[in-house]
């Protein structure tokens, strides 16, 4: 093992020393937890470093701080001792002890540094790979595995990466396969509208045989019961006209008969002869 860390050199040697690490744990009031951060008070505020970034809340939501020690303490710690200016190899190293603690982003973080100062420093293919990177040799870097796929003029399907012709002859057979179908369906529909109309034609011949052989009805005896009325006459009435005042009468003056005595008037007298016809006046 000390043989093949000297081939990396004294930088790789350092940053897989063991150092003194810490970590700590914060509970929130709000029953939440953050575990194996850095946490460092900052007045009202209490900053927390994590892998994922760092994240900063308020001093009155701690419940406490329990200070401890973790792998990503301990990572950052080597990160800082590299210096300035790290090598390959140091970042490599970096790398390489951050795999063994389960920090996937230290792995990547110290990987790219390392791929960026040298795509070809031996030992690094292998983490490279294991984070999906692929060395393009004409670009002298480490690319992404699906930009390097794409360079190549490849398309993912879903499953796995084919050629644009093979994308092609697909979305052909698709299309066509999406065309037969929706030339089944209209033929189908046709077809069902077709049955429809045939069976309604033969049920109205059928209908109209029927028809045609049944005997007539038999009249059918409705009994009539006879009802009497009075008629009722309209007769209008008069109109009925205001009755007229009544004038006062006037008699006609007697027409005088010769040899009569004049008629009786109010304070006449006249005195009966025996054997007269005249009435008597009252005496």
């Amino acid at each position: 093992m000390r043989c093949s860390l000297l081939r990396f050199g004294p930088a790789l040697v350092f940053a897989l020393l063991p150092l003194g690490a810490v970590a700590d744990d914060v509970y929130l009031k709000n029953g939440k937890s953050f575990r194996d951060v850095i946490a460092t008070e900052e007045g009202d505020q209490v900053r927390l470093k994590m892998p994922g970034g760092e994240l900063a809340i308020s001093r009155a939501q701690v419940v406490r701080i329990e200070r401890g020690t973790s792998p990503y303490g301990e990572y950052l710690e080597r990160k800082a001792a590299l210096g300035k200016a790290p090598s390959a190899e140091a970042w490599l190293g970096l790398a390489l002890w951050a795999q063994g603690q389960g920090l996937s982003s230290g792995v990547r973080e110290a990987a790219l540094r390392a791929a960026t100062l040298d795509p070809g420093l031996q030992g690094l293919p292998p983490v490279m790979r294991r984070l999906d990177y692929v060395l393009e040799s004409d670009l002298g870097r480490w690319v992404p595995y699906e930009e390097s796929m794409r360079r190549k003029g490849l398309i993912h399907d879903g499953s796995r990466w084919i050629t644009a012709q093979e994308s092609a002859d697909r979305e052909r057979v698709r299309s066509e396969e999406r065309s037969r179908r929706a030339a089944a369906r209209e033929a189908e529909a046709r077809d069902r509208l077709t049955r429809q109309l045939e069976l309604s034609l033969l049920t109205a011949t059928l209908e109209k045989q029927a028809a045609a052989q049944a005997p007539p009805p038999a009249p059918v005896a409705v009994p009539v019961f006879a009802s009497y009325a009075w008629p009722i006459l309209y007769i209008p009435l008069p109109p009925v006209l205001p009755e007229p005042r009544p004038r006062p009468r006037t008699d006609p003056a007697p027409t005088p008969v010769p040899g009569a005595l004049p008629p009786s008037r109010p304070g006449n007298s006249f005195t009966r002869i025996p054997g007269s016809l005249l009435p008597d006046s009252g005496r």
